[in-house]
């Protein structure tokens, strides 16, 4: 204590014989300096160091995507194939590689500090740490929360991951609290700052076990949930009564849409308390779903339409009006090809007055005349009918699209008399369901995306040859659709044994077959074996992704391997081919270091090989290179990703 307090007397680094690690530059000859001359050259000198800090941090992120992008390929026993798998979780990197990088400054400077001061606290220490956290906490967070342009909306994707990640950031103020006011005041013992850095890997396992759904299972998207109280011999019989409804033809994809629209799922809990935190903060409530959910309904009390319609009610309503007109089911679904929707409208009250309702079309989702035919018109009843139909035609397209739905409503109940006028002694209304949704079910598939094989061989040759590689279009072929392919390397080096390419795989309609065209360099190969990935993913347009191959649904790999042509194999020894790979890949190492130098001292980094009419650097471009060039010079000797697969690069940025 009594160190610290002879520390912080002496006179400050910015005060006549005050002396820093570095500052001031020119001694107590500074203070000879006008104050305000001394406070541009500092606030530009901060600026620079800024400016550097901005260089290297653009080399260390691509240091870092080069050691989180390695996959490996590994074979499963227990299926008998290989698959593709990336070597970084992307959470424990975020938490680790990320993380370390970022904070990286703020380390150095508490550590530099606390040796300088031996171990006391003064000047900066502990306090960068603290600083910047709560930066984060605070200013990163209100940040990304007001670039949300107004009236979107952005999801945690990972929410268990997300509190997970808060809980600890806040769990480590409340820790410094306890330490450093109640358990030893002003001091950090040893036990507590190993303890401390033990919470680091206890966070990165909590995470990790959290992405991967070992303490909270993750919700699985894309599987339909018909009734959760459903036995397996009731979804049967509903299969196969949705089938003979709407044709044998149907695909199960297709069946469980139609069974999803007929059979909403139950509000979940946390439906419940989103009501109920609407109610307590004066929050909009969701009346429909209240609604909604008072009408649910049994799978077992169903009533389908015959199949000539191809309509199936939703929902019965119950208790009708004493005199009214209104639908018999508030809600219908109907597959895109099945022509017309038939809507059955109901009279209530006494049966020997003829009477009419006027009825006419909305856009919901799906429009007029795109996606059906737009009506209007009076609805008669006859004496004694209680009963009357409206025929919507449904427009079948061949492109694919999401389910739609448009609306048609009741207005204008009249009860007529026998000259056809309306009766304006007897009174007409509309009953509860006087609006009807229609939902247009499109069975337009656009189909699936797929390699023939997991993994195939091509030949190194003795000339540059190219090699298409086919993707597959299967289940359907309806509408143009595509996704993104990119050719990356693996043991095999880009521009070495392959060229590296990407772009967009597009299919036409009805095309069931496009092509990648890969490029094979001659490179004399003899007993080697190199592999390189072709990744397809992203798809659009409807299309889905062939979850059974490598990569699953999210993206297909395949895995090339280039081997050496038969007709030019020799045999030579294993350990000459190796070292051959080795002193190739230095090469181009080589290559990318000088052209690091090169970037560094040309403006702007010199043009592109692909610009067709590069414009001039302004005078702003020249003036930031000229005051950058130092850092520029200097950072060009970290050594490009090419080495140790990015390791070399992300170890020298970091400090």
């Amino acid at each position: 204590g009594n160190r610290g307090a002879a520390m912080s007397e002496g006179p400050k680094i910015c005060e006549r014989g005050g002396k820093g690690l570095i500052l001031p530059l020119f001694g107590d000859s500074e203070h000879e300096w006008p104050q305000a001359l001394r406070t541009i050259l500092y606030l530009f000198g901060l600026f620079w160091c800024f400016m550097g800090v901005a260089i290297i941090a653009e080399v260390f992120m691509a240091g870092i995507e080069k050691v989180t992008s390695k996959k490996v390929r590994m074979f499963d026993k227990k299926k008998q194939r290989f698959y593709t798998f990336e070597v970084w979780n992307a959470t424990v990197a975020n938490l680790t590689l990320m993380a370390l990088g970022s904070s990286a400054p703020e380390i150095l400077l508490n550590v530099i500090d606390i040796f300088a001061k031996e171990f006391y606290l003064e000047g900066l220490g502990p306090g960068t740490i603290v600083g910047s956290a709560a930066f984060n906490m605070l200013m990163i967070i209100a940040v990304c929360i007001i670039a949300i342009p107004t009236g979107e909306v952005r999801m945690i994707k990972d929410m268990p991951v997300y509190v997970t990640t808060a809980v600890w950031s806040v769990f480590a103020y409340f820790w410094l609290i306890v330490i450093l006011v109640f358990i030893s005041p002003n001091v950090v013992e040893v036990w507590e700052g190993v303890l401390t850095f033990l919470f680091f890997p206890m966070l990165t396992f909590h995470a990790f076990a959290c992405d991967k759904g070992w303490i909270v299972k993750k919700d699985v998207s894309g599987k339909v949930f018909v009734n959760e109280d459903m036995t397996a011999e009731e979804l049967a019989a509903a299969e196969e009564q949705v089938r003979d409804e709407h044709g044998r033809d149907l695909s199960a994809e297709q069946v469980a849409r139609i069974l999803a629209v007929m059979n909403p799922m139950k509000k979940t809990r946390a439906q419940y308390r989103r009501g109920a935190m609407a109610a307590m903060t004066g929050g909009k409530r969701r009346k429909k779903d209240d609604e909604d959910h008072k009408r649910s309904f049994s799978l077992r009390n169903l009533s389908f339409l015959k199949r000539s319609m191809r309509v199936v009610p939703i929902e019965v309503l119950q208790d009708p009006p004493v005199l009214g007109f209104e639908f018999k089911a508030d809600k219908y679904a109907v597959l895109e090809s099945a022509g017309d929707a038939v809507l059955k409208v109901t009279r209530t009250g006494e049966p020997q007055h003829a009477c009419r309702v006027w009825y006419t079309t909305s856009d919901g989702t799906a429009t007029a005349p795109g996606d059906y035919v737009s009506v209007e018109g009076w609805l008669e009843f006859k004496a004694g009918e209680t009963e009357a139909q409206i025929n919507v035609a449904v427009v079948d397209d061949d492109t694919f699209e999401p389910d739609e739905e448009f609306y048609v409503t009741l207005s204008k109940p009249q009860v007529l008399l026998a000259s056809g006028e309306s009766d304006t002694d007897r009174r007409a209304e509309l009953g509860k369901s006087s609006r009807c949704t229609i939902v247009i079910i499109d069975d337009d598939d656009p189909g699936m995306l797929t390699f023939e094989l997991e993994e195939m061989t091509v030949y190194q040759k003795s000339t540059d040859y190219q090699v298409p590689i086919s993707v597959k279009r299967k289940n359907g072929g309806c509408g143009k659709v595509s996704a993104l392919f990119v050719v990356e390397g693996d043991s095999a080096i880009a521009g070495r044994d392959f060229v590296a390419c990407s772009g967009i795989l597009e299919f036409e309609d009805h095309q069931m077959e496009s092509k990648i065209i890969v490029t094979i360099k001659a490179v004399p190969r003899y007993d080697t074996k190199d592999r390189f990935r072709v990744i397809v993913s992203d798809p659009e347009g409807g299309v889905s992704l062939d979850e059974k191959r490598d990569g699953g649904k999210e993206r297909n790999i395949l895995t090339v391997m280039i081997e050496a042509d038969p007709e030019s194999k020799q045999r030579v020894d294993r350990v000459a081919s190796l070292l051959r790979q080795k002193w190739d890949k230095s090469k181009i190492g080589h290559a990318n270091w000088g052209a690091q130098f090169k970037e560094a001292l040309q403006v702007n980094g010199g043009n592109d090989d692909d610009d067709d009419e590069p414009s001039p650097p302004s005078k702003k471009d020249y003036f930031a290179h000229v005051v950058s060039l130092p850092w520029k010079l200097l950072f060009a000797l970290v050594p490009p990703t090419d080495y140790c697969g990015g390791g070399g690069c992300f170890c020298c940025a970091l400090p």
